[in-house]
């Protein structure tokens, strides 16, 4: 009798045993895939809040160098953040800025004259496939 009473004992014990360790794989995956998706969320505002410097100017038609200026300066930034080295913006240097900004004044003739305006439809902005990030926005002169 003693011993089958120790063999119950075992029994439940191993049975105990196996039912926290089944509880313990199971908080594992389930706080795993929690972890994963709060990550994917994080993540995807990242890439929200990068694109809506960008995308603000998206169908806007009153725009101005400046405005342009501020753009390149968004890139120039991000690339340096992510030690990107982008032949466009790199190759504009503060002197061709300057150039740009002299030019757009230099076609106000008197003081009623606004400073030329530039435009940027959807169509001109590429994003990257892998992120969504924006890789590429264009602007035309109206």
């Amino acid at each position: 009798m003693e011993n089958a009473t120790k063999a119950l004992l075992m029994a439940g014990g191993v049975l105990i045993g196996i039912l926290v360790l089944s509880l313990a794989v199971y908080l594992y995956a389930s706080f795993s895939h929690t972890y994963e998706q709060v990550n994917e969320r994080n993540l995807s505002k990242k890439v929200i809040n990068f694109n809506t410097q960008f995308t603000k100017y998206i169908n806007r038609e009153d725009l101005t160098i400046y405005d342009i200026i501020t753009v390149v300066g968004y890139g120039k930034e991000n690339n340096v953040k992510v030690k990107l080295n982008s032949t466009i913006l790199n190759n504009l240097s503060k002197k061709e800025l300057d150039n740009l900004v002299k030019n757009d004044i230099g076609t106000i003739q008197n003081k009623e004259d606004k400073l030329p305006t530039y435009k940027c439809l959807e169509s001109n902005i590429k994003y990257e496939g892998e992120n969504g990030r924006v890789s590429t926005i264009a602007f035309t002169k109206k």
